[in-house]
């Protein structure tokens, strides 16, 4: 049976390295509140939401490893190679228990032992607060007036995201008091924004119409 392990974009720290994982800690995202006190009214002022939706805070994450194979000498080496591939660069990391999700962050490697028998140390993350879809969300459309049939696109994460419409040949896209008049190509609409839940658009196309997008969670 393979240790459980996280995987650091291209490593797996069972599977590469044969590591341990002794520890994790992947607390939830904290809200960024921002709270404002006025005299002579009651309670403060909640500018949370000021810039349209909640935002927050980086995730700290932790990840504590043992490594006992191997001499003295071959651990130093391994615990320098993974400083190497690990410490001051920005990864995604996937754990074996959430293989569908990843975040993102920039990695420290820290709290480095090495006895004769054995070694330990610990991997932190400085992450998004966001906890990302690995696979992406698509619809794909056939050519066809949906002008009187709105199109339902449904971003199921709790974070905004804003779609990559790749149209085959001309197509025109309205959304809100938006028109947009697309030919052939890939287009990123950055006031085509997806909250979470349900958006509604409408569609003109001469040929198939494709949307992609990338969901995320806390």
């Amino acid at each position: 049976m393979m240790n459980r392990g996280i995987t650091f974009t291209d490593f797996h720290t069972a599977i590469d390295w044969g590591l341990i994982l002794t520890a994790k800690s992947i607390p939830r995202a904290e809200i960024k509140e921002n709270y404002v006190e006025v005299d002579g009214r009651d309670g403060s002022l909640d500018y949370t939401e000021a810039f349209g939706d909640v935002k927050y805070k980086n995730r700290m994450l932790s990840f504590s490893f043992s490594a006992s194979e191997g001499t003295y000498l071959e651990r130093e080496e391994l615990i320098n190679k993974i400083v190497q591939l690990i410490h001051g660069k920005r990864h995604m990391i996937i754990t074996d228990d959430d293989p569908q999700h990843y975040f993102v962050g920039r990695c420290k490697v820290e709290n480095i032992t090495n006895g004769l028998a054995y070694g330990t140390f610990q991997i932190s993350v400085t992450a998004d607060p966001w906890r990302y879809a690995r696979e992406k969300t698509y619809l794909i459309l056939p050519a066809k007036s949906y002008q009187h049939d709105p199109i339902r696109l449904y971003n199921q994460g709790r974070k905004t995201c804003v779609p990559t419409v790749t149209v085959a040949a001309d197509a025109s896209i309205f959304y809100g008091s938006t028109v947009k008049e697309l030919k052939k190509g890939a287009y990123i609409l950055p006031d085509l924004i997806l909250t979470s839940g349900v958006n509604q658009i409408y569609l003109t196309a001469e040929n198939e119409v494709m949307f992609e997008w990338q969901e995320a969670d806390l």
